[in-house]
């Protein structure tokens, strides 16, 4: 678990500096890529939104120095967590799982 959030800090490091303060591009990756496993989760289908933001997301962090490893381990934490809740039957709960991204 340590391992993970030392991850999505370097993430985050990585994107953040004055001129992209307006916008953290790690958060916005790390939210719509949940909400994405979520919904899949859940057995929704609408996830197209939320992928495309995804993947525009991502290929945007890579372009700037994100190692791919980086992300393949956020994403493998963001999986864990999203399989957690769907096992404990919380599965109602996987979109608010994803905003504590946004509200921290």
């Amino acid at each position: 678990m340590a391992a993970c959030v030392a991850i999505a800090g370097a993430v985050f490091a990585a994107t953040t500096s004055p001129a992209a303060a307006a916008r953290n591009e790690a958060r916005w990756y790390q939210q719509n890529y949940c909400m994405v496993k979520a919904y899949e989760a859940m057995g929704k289908k609408d996830v197209a939104t939320y992928d495309k933001n995804a993947r525009k997301s991502r290929a945007y962090l890579i372009r700037h120095g994100v190692p791919e490893h980086h992300i393949r381990e956020l994403e493998a934490f963001i999986n864990k967590t999203i399989r957690q809740t769907k096992a404990s039957n919380k599965a109602h709960q996987g979109p608010r799982i994803c905003m504590q991204w946004y509200s921290t």
